[in-house]
């Protein structure tokens, strides 16, 4: 059945993603692919090997040239000896060109970096190899290049695999359709799309929700995505962590290693520049980052009525009046205020020169705005209709 599946993306997307690395092949040089995750390697692979005859276009030499696929840890490949017996047991001498892949090269960065000597006097030994390095971590990243770098086919080409344009989304939802016999209304598909922003591992999970509860309630708040949306933040570096953190912030100050990472973020599509500010371009991503941030952050008062924020007193980034506010809505945490209590909370003996519907609209979105920076969801204060507002 799965062999009349429609392809999952274009031979666009085919072409974008593959012809670097066969230009690479053509030059006899190495490479290392980065954002691509350990689930998705070697479906990459086999999604290679099933377009062959596509890839080879792209090839100087497709007759003469042979593949090597390895994974070190189902290999269980351990030192140079058993190194050496892969690579001599697999290689064929009848090719003039060796293209050895090295899947879970994240593995190389830590617990198997005694390997990665080995695998680089490979392409030196042998004239005729090229090496090909899987990674999901960024290894551009200062900390890797510093303790790396002297790893000639390590860094000879870096080429970032990047999240799927809305073409290849659209073809690849369709895609699913079939794999899970379900028919998705297209407001529903569109609505899909611009949750996911071009992720097809978050899109997969959605769609076989659907496919299973046969219900819409929950579609992008069940325990699977939420699964999904913690592995895709946990498989992040710590500084890319910070980084998107104080993305959602609205931070405006990065360092110059931040910015690098700002870059390489850019590049995979995960973020955007939008009015001179980055923004991420996956709006569940971005919801929960926001949730998570919000969880870790508490503001409280302290003892002579300063704001805290997670120990720290940001009284100096509010004005007298939003203080003023701020320290009332404190002491009326979980009361529902009437827009009238709030002006007068903030106006004082001026309320009525000062009022309206206007102002203090605008003077609660500057104070959402600001605790927003410090990690507090922005509905921290809430909206009550036809009531007021509430400080959760």
């Amino acid at each position: 059945m799965t062999s009349n599946l429609p392809p999952p993306f274009s031979m666009t997307a085919f072409e974008t993603r593959f012809k670097p690395w066969a230009d690479i092949i053509n030059r006899g040089e190495c490479a290392s692919i980065l954002n691509l995750a350990k689930r998705d390697q070697l479906y990459r692979i086999k999604q290679l090997q099933k377009e062959t005859k596509t890839f080879n276009k792209y090839l100087y030499f497709p007759q003469t040239t042979h593949f090597l696929y390895l994974d070190i840890v189902s290999e269980r490949i351990e030192d140079k000896i058993d190194l050496d017996k892969f690579v001599n047991s697999n290689i064929n001498p009848t090719k003039k060109r060796q293209v050895l892949f090295i899947l879970d090269a994240d593995k190389l960065l830590n617990e198997r970096a005694n390997l990665l000597a080995a695998i680089d006097a490979l392409f030196h030994q042998h004239s005729h190899l090229s090496i090909i390095y899987l990674f999901q971590k960024n290894i551009t990243l200062p900390k890797f290049v510093k303790q790396f770098s002297l790893y000639s086919s390590l860094y000879q080409n870096i080429v970032i695999f990047s999240l799927f344009d809305p073409v290849d989304c659209q073809l690849f939802l369709v895609h699913l359709e079939k794999m899970f016999s379900t028919t998705i209304p297209i407001k529903l598909k569109k609505l899909i799309l611009e949750q996911c922003g071009g992720h097809f591992w978050l899109i997969k999970q959605i769609i076989r929700h659907l496919a299973e509860t046969n219900s819409e309630n929950l579609l992008f708040n069940h325990d699977g995505l939420e699964f999904r949306l913690n592995v895709l933040f946990e498989e992040l570096e710590p500084e890319e962590q910070v980084v998107l953190n104080k993305i959602i912030k609205q931070t405006e100050s990065f360092s110059s290693e931040e910015k690098l990472i700002i870059k390489y973020f850019v590049i995979t599509g995960l973020l955007k520049k939008t009015n001179k500010k980055y923004m991420i371009t996956i709006p569940l991503f971005d919801l929960f980052l926001k949730k998570q941030l919000a969880e870790k952050t508490k503001i409280t008062l302290g003892e002579n009525k300063q704001i805290i924020v997670n120990n720290i007193d940001v009284n100096p980034y509010f004005s007298q009046k939003e203080k003023r506010l701020i320290i009332f809505l404190l002491n009326k945490r979980g009361v529902i205020l009437s827009r009238e209590t709030i002006a007068h909370a903030y106006w004082g003996m001026n309320f009525n020169d000062c009022y309206s519907d206007w102002a203090l609209d605008q003077m609660i979105r500057r104070i959402r705005i600001k605790l927003s920076r410090f990690g507090l969801n922005p509905k921290t204060i809430s909206t009550k209709r036809n009531a007021g507002y509430i400080f959760k």
